[in-house]
């Protein structure tokens, strides 16, 4: 048992600076690994025009699990639409939106990284 002791004693400060170290390097990597993961979904911005022409555009930036989300599910994209109506006052009906048509009134633009609602595009049948 001594010197299971005396070699922790001796070896102390090497096992300290080692375990920061190599803790240091894999925490490097780790973070590298997720940037790389998720660089596609990062910067994008939702840009909303309202369907009252008295009110200016608007934007906020989306946080990259959410773009993630969307694109990934259909029905994480229908609830993200349906939540940036709601928030106009406005409902739709049910059904797939499509957001790959630049001339809808939902636009995903993966150029530009941005979601674009233009409600004054948003055809009357769409609304409940």
């Amino acid at each position: 048992m001594s010197n299971l002791w005396q070699l922790v004693v001796e070896n102390f400060w090497s096992f300290l600076i080692g375990t920061v170290f190599f803790g240091s390097i894999l925490e490097g990597i780790r973070r590298g690994m997720d940037w790389l993961l998720t660089r596609r979904y990062r910067g994008w911005k939702l840009i909303v025009t309202p369907l009252d022409e008295k009110r200016r555009p608007y934007s906020h930036d989306l946080l990259w699990e959410e773009v993630r989300r969307f694109e990934q599910s259909p029905f994480e994209n229908r609830k993200f639409v349906q939540s940036v109506c709601t928030s106009e006052g406005l409902r739709i009906k049910a059904g797939e939106i499509d957001v790959s048509q630049p001339e809808s009134w939902v636009y995903r633009d993966e150029a530009r990284r941005e979601y674009r609602f233009d409600f004054r595009k948003m055809p009357p049948d769409m609304r409940a």
